[in-house]
Formats: C-alpha cells, structure tokens, sequence
C-alpha cells in the first residue's frame, strides 16, 4: 500500500491520514479513501494557482488523476517579462506557413498580426518586407503572438499541457517502443538508420542519453525533428533521408571562420540539436553551428548527440529549465533571465508538446503519472491574453515615402528633414503666407492617406495631421506645425464689405479693388458694411463731394440718382496715410417703370376696353411700357400665346426692369361670362339662371355679366342686350 502512496506521491503525514480515515470510516474500502486523500491533496495543490488557471486544472484533473501539477511561482511581473522578451529576433515565427499543433486543423499563411513590425529592425519599411532571421524563414514575432503564447493558461488544455511536462528521466514512461513509434517515418527510423560513431539506433542512443543526463528522450527526439524536420523520402531507399549541413558533417579550412561539407580528408564536425545556430542569414546560421561543433568537438554524429544532450539538461534542466516552456522562456532563474533560451521559435513549445503527447497516445501512455511544472506571473490580466484573430495577410506599412509642403509653388524646408519613421516637423512663414499645399505619400502603394490638401493659416500655430492608414488597418499620424508670423504693416484690406441691397455681380475678395452692381428704381439709397483686417485702421467715404469717415463696420446710406452712382471707400492706417487702400462700387440705379395703358379703362384691379375675339398680340400692341415689360397671362397666370384670344379672367401683367410685378390687372370682357373670350348662348345662359332661378354669379364673372352700362347688376336690360347681341347683331360696349 505505501507503495501506491508513493506511486501518487502522498507523503508520510498524508499516508498516516488515510490510515487513520480508513479505520474511522468503515464503509469506505481502500480505493475510496485514496481517492479522496487525492481529491484534497489536489484542491491543496490549486492554492498556489491563481484562480484564473484553476477550472483548467480542475478539467484535466478530472480525466487524468495521476498527473501532478505544479505552480512554479516566477516572482516576476507579466509586463516586464513581455517587455524583455521584445528584443529583436528573441522570438521569431514562420516567415511565409504555420501552423500550431493542438489548435489548428492544418496549415495556412502566417498572418500578418502574429509578425512584428514594432521593434527597430523587425521589418524593412522600404521594401514593405519583414526582416529575415535564422536562415531566411523566420521574422520577428508581434507582441500580441509573444503574449498569447507566453501566457500559460492557453494551453492548460488536453491538446497543449505536455510543454509544461518535467523533461526529467522517467523509465516507466520513456521506452525505447515509444521512441520507435515516435520516430516512425522520420530519418531517425530505426529499421534503417545507425547513429554515426555508433552501432545503435537513434532509440537506443537517445535512451542512453536520457538516462545518462537525466532528460527526457522524448523531449530531445522531438526536439531533432523540430530542428532537423523529418527528413526528405528516398524512393530507392525505401528510407527517410537527412540532408541538413550541420547533422551530415561540416568541415573548414580557414580555422572555423567559415564551414562547408565535409570531404574525405577533412575532419567533419556535426550539430544535431543547433545549438548556437543562429543568426540573420544562413550562412550565419551554418558558420555559427559549425563552429560550436568544432569549439566541443563533436566529430561523430553520435559526440553531437551527447554533447546537446549534456548543454541540454546542464543550461535547462539543472537551471529550473525542465520543461519546453521553460526552455523556451528563460523565466525561471535569475542569473539566466530571458536571455538563456533554447529556440528562437515562438511556436516550438506549442508544437513539440503536442508532438510529445501525440507519441505517449500512440503508445497508450497518455496515463501515466507525469508531473507538469507551470508558470504563474505577477499581475497578470484577468483573463488569458487572447490569439491574434486575423487571418488576414495584409500589407501592414503604415509609413510615407514622402511629405512636403508648398507654398504657390516653392517647396518650404521641413524641420526636421523628412524621414518615414520622424512624425513630428515645424516650419515658420511669414505673414504673407495665408495658404499652403501638404502632399504626402505612403511607402506601400496598397495604404491610404489623408489630411493633405490646401490649407488656410491663420496667424499663429498651425497643427495639421497628416494620416497613413496600411491594408491591415494600423495606422500612423505624421504632425505638422506650421507657425505663421504677425504682420509688421498695418493691412488696408477689407475683408468684408456688403451692400445694403442687392449684390455685386462679382463675389467680394480683398484683393479685388472695383465693384459694380445694379439696383432697381425703387432702391432710393445705399449704404455698406465692412470688416477690416486690421483694427487700427481709417476707413472713409467719397462719395460727390462728401468725405465721410466711417466707424463701426458701417457706411451709411447715400442718396442715389437713377443712373451711376460711384462710391471709394479708403482705407489707411492712422500714422502712415500712404499706406492706402481704397475700394471702388459703381451702384447703377435704373429708371422707373411706367405704364401707358391708353384706350383701356382701368377700374380698380380690373382692366376693360378690349374687342372680343381680339388677339394678344393684339392686346399687347395697344399698351406700351418705360423700362420694363408685358405679358398677359390667363387665369392660372400662365403666359398666353399670340395667337390665343384675350378673355374674361386674363391678367395684364407689367414687370419692372428686374423681371419684378410692377402693375396687374384682371380683363373684364363684358358678354363673356364663362371666361373663353367669345360671347355665344353659354354666356346668355348663365344671366338668365343667375336672374331667373337664382343668383350664381360673383366676382369678375359678375362684373362681366354686367352688360348694361346703365343698370346695376343683372338685370332684363342686360339679358335684352346680349340677346340683340346674339340673335340680331347687336353690339356690346366694353367701355363704361
């Protein structure tokens, strides 16, 4: 029984409890006290989690009870640690496909969000590119990518936990059938492939190692092939073959500067696990591997092996760095803080852990009792830091190529010189200066950008901002302050001036000193207001032989004679009168309108005299106008045609010079009650209801029916009138 304790890893003061509650409660066997010494012993062990990790925990708990988990309390803050580990190149992803294990079904194209543009270096601006590292594929990592897969309750997770597994040694769980399966279809496939110095298989040699330096030989089998891929297939071999220079031999000629393949009569060096492989290009990559090989004098592929795996568990594991986290985030020892990682590859946890699982799976290991070290940070969000969304794979240059500002068509000098990665520039111009011209553009011909164009100065300090919005979406102000001068000399300008009635035939500018306009006969005086640029100004009037000087942004009103009237306004300063502006209006009072209407009769608002049948071109021919016109409009006072009849109900219509009603007048055609201009039995029927049946008759219509000169009203004079008219050509006069 003390052995299953330990198997479970109760101590001595947990075992003595189950004891004492299995004599104490009969009704429990064995099996049903352990499990609940397990259960608290586990809820123990939650305390020292933040609660956040702790429904996680709880899950996999649930499915697997004989895994132990193990806060391992970094004492550092979250932010500082994300900040360190923002150092160029320190994380990398892949440049062009990736994939993480565990989460994705698949591969897809790196997304630009996952790639880091906000570190100096990360990514060339110029060439819309990001930086190469580690041989060309791999760029640096966002700060968004770095803290989701730093934060460790993302893969608290059935698929993920495995890269927080302790790489210590475990007989019962590292068997040489499990290496076997997991090199299955690799160049490390044991029914072919002999480590060189050896007779052994990579299983055998990788057993041997993990025993020899107490780390798990699963960690560095899925290490090999996260570093050396799986190997390219040969068809003749019917074999997985590994091509990759640093594991088929280097050699140099030039005492390590520089390593090439090996030939026959050279020593060849090897490096199995790239150790010290990196740098910015591959041949970086190849001299700096090679030259750690030969610096340890790993001449066999076997020596390599053994050398990694020694620097692998004496700089990881025997530093607190024993798990793939650990490795790959150097967070949990103060002498080696950040600085002391194994990969570059931001993924690599992620991705080996899924592989190590995938293998104790196939194996039917998955149960066994592994011990998973976790970190936990100091003022961590509440919340997991969540994944970079977007797939999006979209331009993220947000600089300009250029940015200048005009006036007229001089270029003005930036300060300072314009550079894609400056956002602040000043200049100063002098009060002259009222407009500018920004013209900018963006680097990347997929961003927008906005905020240039004309722009008016007003005296003082001028902010503009100039934005460059990339493809995906982030976006970069540039600032321009533009300060413009005071002015020295008094302006004489006006910048506003207004007449009192009416406008200028052309818009007011102050530079424009003559101005004309037209007003009609009716507007007997003019007057102005202004606004001048300048306060300590003069402004005065000549006007005949007046000379008026005005005050209070206003010219008083002028008599005007019909014709051309012609005003200055001057402008010029208190001290210095040859410093003078002076403004020009001619004011052109039209004649007044008058109507002779001659034969016609005028009454009230009605006009008579006309012939029946007559024409208005007729019509219009027995009327004149002094400066305006005539027209004659129909009872919807719509223009009638030449051509068309004058009738009862027609309006003569008289305009002034400016199109304006001067004088109208409603026809009255007596006999033509109906208003159709002809006089005919509808007209007789009307006047005879009207007088027989009873009164319909009101308005012009009534007017009109009045025929009779003498009587008032309708009456039989007015019927007997009509009917001589109608029946024995009898005659109705259309003057009273």
């Amino acid at each position: 029984m003390l052995k299953l304790f330990r198997k479970r890893r109760i101590n001595i003061a947990t075992v003595i409890v189950a004891v004492i509650s299995m004599l104490a409660v009969g009704a429990y066997g064995i099996k049903q006290t352990i499990d609940v010494v397990a259960a608290v012993n586990f809820e123990k062990s939650l305390e020292a989690f933040p609660e956040s990790y702790r429904d996680s925990l709880r899950t996999l708990h649930k499915e697997h009870p004989n895994w132990t988990f193990e806060a391992v309390n970094t004492g550092l803050d979250w932010n500082t640690v994300i900040k360190n580990e923002l150092v160029l190149s320190r994380n990398l992803v892949p440049k062009n496909i990736m994939t993480l294990k565990g989460v994705d079904n698949g591969w897809y194209k790196t997304p630009t969000v996952w790639k880091g543009v906000g570190i100096r270096g990360s990514f060339d601006w110029d060439n819309n590119d990001w930086v190469p590292f580690s041989g060309g594929d791999w760029v640096q990592a966002s700060t968004i990518a770095v803290e989701y897969i730093m934060d460790p309750r993302n893969w608290i997770t059935e698929n993920n936990i495995f890269m927080f597994e302790q790489l210590s040694y475990n007989e019962d769980c590292h068997t040489i059938e499990l290496l076997e399966l997991m090199m299955d279809n690799t160049w490390m496939d044991c029914d072919y492939a002999k480590v060189g110095g050896t007779n052994s298989t990579y299983a055998e040699v990788l057993i041997e190692l993990g025993k020899k330096y107490n780390v798990s030989p699963i960690m560095l089998c899925a290490r090999l092939i996260q570093e050396k891929g799986r190997g390219s297939y040969d068809q003749i071999k019917k074999q997985y073959i590994l091509k990759d220079s640093l594991a088929t031999g280097l050699a140099t000629s030039d005492g390590g500067k520089t390593f090439h393949a090996a030939g026959k009569k050279e020593t060849a060096y090897y490096n199995m696990f790239n150790i010290q492989a990196a740098g910015d290009s591959a041949a970086d990559v190849i001299n700096n591997g090679g030259r750690e090989a030969m610096k340890n004098g790993w001449t066999s592929q076997y020596k390599a092996l053994e050398g990694g795996a020694s620097k692998i568990a004496n700089s990881k594991n025997n530093v607190g760095q024993d798990t793939l986290y650990f490795q790959k985030f150097s967070v949990v020892n103060e002498l080696y803080l950040y600085w002391n990682q194994y990969m570059q590859n931001l993924l690599a946890p992620v991705n080996e852990g899924y592989s190590v699982r995938a293998t104790y799976i196939e194996n039917d290991v998955l149960d066994s009792p592994f011990t998973f070290r976790i970190p936990v940070y100091n003022n961590m969000p509440k919340t997991a830091c969540a994944r970079p969304a977007s797939r999006s794979t979209a331009n993220p240059n947000y600089k300009l190529n250029a940015l200048t500002v005009k006036s007229g068509n001089t270029n003005l000098q930036l300060t300072p010189t314009f550079y894609r990665d400056e956002y602040a520039y000043s200049l100063t111009v002098p009060y002259e200066t009222e407009n500018v011209t920004l013209s900018a553009s963006a680097i990347a011909s997929t961003s927008s950008v906005t905020g240039t164009g004309q722009k008016t100065l007003k005296v003082g300090n001028n902010e503009f901002k100039i934005l460059c919005r990339s493809e995906l979406g982030a976006s970069q102000y540039y600032t321009v302050n533009i300060e413009r001068l005071e002015n020295t000399v008094k302006s004489t300008a006006l910048t506003a001036l207004k007449p009192d009635s009416g406008t200028f035939t052309s818009a007011y500018n102050k530079t424009v000193k003559s101005y004309s306009m037209s007003v009609s006969n009716s507007v007997s005086k003019m007057g102005f207001t202004f606004t001048t640029e300048d306060k300590d100004v003069v402004v005065k009037l000549r006007y005949g032989n007046k000379n008026i000087e005005c005050s209070n942004g206003k010219i008083e009103a002028q008599s005007l004679s019909v014709g051309k009237n012609t005003f200055y306004i001057d402008v010029y300063e208190k001290d210095n009168t040859s410093n003078k502006t002076t403004y020009k209006v001619d004011v052109t009072r039209k004649a007044a309108t008058a109507f002779d209407h001659k034969k016609l009769q005028i009454n009230g608002n009605y006009i008579n005299g006309f012939s029946i049948g007559e024409k208005v071109s007729s019509v219009l021919k027995s009327m004149s106008v002094t400066n305006g016109t005539l027209k004659v409009l129909n009872s919807s006072k719509k223009e009638k045609k030449s051509t068309d009849i004058i009738a009862t109900g027609d309006y003569i219509t008289v305009y002034d010079a400016d199109g304006k009603v001067f004088k109208q007048y409603q026809v009255v055609l007596y006999g033509d009650v109906n208003g159709d201009g002809k006089v005919d039995l509808f007209d007789y029927m009307y006047l005879k209801k009207h007088h027989w049946v009873k009164p319909i008759l009101t308005g012009i219509k009534l007017e009109a029916a009045n025929i009779y000169p003498k009587s008032s009203g309708v009456d039989l004079f007015d019927m007997a009138v009509m009917k001589k008219f109608l029946w024995r050509n009898g005659t109705i006069t259309q003057t009273r």
